[in-house]
């Protein structure tokens, strides 16, 4: 198991452009929420209580989601070609 971790590992990191890009999208996501769309839907949830620690973990994890699937996405990539 750990062998194949290993390869996995290494067929990723083969190619780090493609490393910095699949991060960036999920690091794109977040900065825009936090510049741009937070207060915005803060004020659109006065409503529920807590609403800010929701929205906050509602965005993280969907960055996570992002970053899971592009990490995925890329190494399929890599192994197809």
């Amino acid at each position: 198991m750990i062998i194949l971790a290993k390869r996995n590992l290494l067929l990723y990191f083969r190619n780090y452009s493609e490393v910095i890009l699949s991060l960036l999208g999920a690091m794109i996501s977040f900065l825009l929420y936090i510049i741009f769309l937070k207060k915005s839907m803060i004020n659109s949830w006065q409503i529920i209580p807590n609403s800010r620690q929701l929205l906050d973990l509602w965005i993280i994890g969907g960055t996570l989601s992002v970053t899971a699937i592009t990490t995925t996405l890329a190494l399929l990539g890599q192994l197809i070609d």
